[in-house]
């Protein structure tokens, strides 16, 4: 499987593993971002090094332990692992963080946090958005400001 290669719900057998609604992320001294209602897609993804990389090979270099004293078994479950923090209800927390990445803090006070980035992809002449799985993880510190739900 190619880095890119998104892979399947377990709960669901589809590729979403849920919608993020239209979001107003306000930032300080600049214009909101408003981020279009879109899937949340996990990916094969990869782990570049420490707090570097994406998807399901980034959660399971950089979370393994925690996800083993979860209950779930090896980097196979990492989708299951990550279905079960975006179950409802999950709040969405925006950090106005510097840089060029969009992105929100899925947290499950029971479960964990799944951190999300908007994508929009360009099919043909239409931009399509989609949420992004960066990683995912057992700590319910929330960071930023509730900015909706899911």
């Amino acid at each position: 499987m190619g880095v890119n290669t998104k892979v399947l719900n377990p709960a669901t057998q589809d590729h979403s593993f849920g919608t993020v609604p239209v979001l107003t992320l306000a930032r300080k001294n600049q214009s909101p971002i408003i981020t279009l209602a879109a899937p949340i897609n996990l990916k094969e993804g990869k782990h570049f090094g420490p707090n570097a990389g994406f998807g399901v090979q980034h959660i399971w270099a950089e979370h393994n332990v925690e996800i083993v004293a979860a209950g779930f078994a090896g980097v196979a479950d990492v989708p299951a692992y990550v279905q079960r923090i975006l179950n409802m209800p999950t709040l969405l927390y925006f950090e106005d963080r510097p840089g060029p990445k969009t992105r929100v803090n899925a947290v499950r006070i029971v479960t964990g946090t799944v951190i999300l980035e908007y994508v929009q992809t360009k099919v043909g002449n239409i931009l399509t958005p989609y949420w992004s799985v960066v990683t995912a993880y057992s700590d319910t510190r929330t960071k930023g400001v509730v900015v909706g739900s899911m």
